[in-house]
């Protein structure tokens, strides 16, 4: 499909399915839905198993933000949700997907820095992908990030970090144990 096409659909999708939300349904037929209600309408198909639909609107989406350089702030929120999206399906490679998650780290510092509360969306995401994969020890260089960014994120709460910290070292020891003995057990025995 040629990107106007993807553009012409996703409009489309968003003006005549009832899965879209009642917003779209009260569009005028000239007015093009923005960005935001786009997204929350790829997340809101994605929720309910509409995959086809959703990728219908992250492409358009991709294609949009990537094409602009006046999107950057859009292609930071936009990027690691369609790579979670993504990480769920066959419509992209996995490389493809890896390359969404690693396109969101860079630009989440380009324009927030360090610190932002995406980055966790991004390293568990990341996490996730590696140990579908059986990359044992890059799922376990992202627990670590995601270790980190949870101690400096939550520096001043200690409820937080208690609540953050804990199973996530708990997924970081499963993940060795994973890598040492080949399993692809959700746990050790013995870890609660």
């Amino acid at each position: 499909m040629k990107p106007e096409e993807y553009q012409r659909s996703a409009e489309q999708e968003l003006t005549t399915s009832p899965a879209a939300g009642d917003e779209f349904q009260a569009l005028d037929s000239d007015r093009v839905p923005g960005f935001d209600e786009q997204l929350d309408a790829a997340l809101r198909y994605a929720k309910i198993g509409d995959r086809q639909s959703a990728d219908r609107i992250f492409r358009t989406l991709l294609m949009e933000v990537s094409a602009s350089p006046d999107y950057l702030e859009n292609f930071v929120y936009l990027v690691p949700r369609a790579a979670d999206f993504y990480s769920g399906g066959g419509e992209i490679s996995v490389d493809q997907v890896e390359d969404l998650y690693r396109d969101a780290i860079i630009a989440i510092l380009n324009v927030y820095g360090e610190g932002h509360y995406d980055h966790e969306n991004v390293y568990r995401g990341l996490e996730k992908h590696y140990k579908s994969q059986g990359r044992y020890n890059d799922a376990a260089a992202q627990t670590s990030l995601l270790l980190e960014f949870y101690r400096g994120y939550f520096s001043d709460d200690e409820d937080m970090q208690r609540a953050l910290i804990k199973p996530t070292t708990i997924r970081l020891v499963t993940i060795y144990w994973q890598r040492e003995t080949g399993s692809r057990l959700n746990k050790p025995v013995g870890l609660p």
